[in-house]
């Protein structure tokens, strides 16, 4: 985990949803395609926001990410399992 998804995580959990949207964008944007856990925490404070359909997108990202690191889980236990 980065600096600005730990900072972006702070300032969410201190109840400041505003101040934590920029440094989750930016962890996001860092690293598009990892780390579920930016793009959900990024969809709550976007959700705290009233921007719910910025919110939604990211939510659902961190679904699609989750869902393909369970496949991914999925395919390397059976190759290992095969051996």
């Amino acid at each position: 985990m980065g600096v600005l998804f730990v900072l972006g995580k702070a300032l969410l959990r201190l109840g400041k949803p505003a101040d934590a949207v920029a440094p989750l964008q930016r962890a996001a944007a860092l690293n598009p395609s990892d780390e579920v856990s930016v793009h959900y925490q990024l969809g709550q404070a976007l959700k705290a926001c009233g921007r719910d359909a910025e919110a939604h997108r990211a939510l659902q990202k961190a679904d699609e990410l989750r869902t393909a690191a369970m496949e991914a889980a999925k395919v390397d236990t059976s190759v290992a399992g095969a051996r």
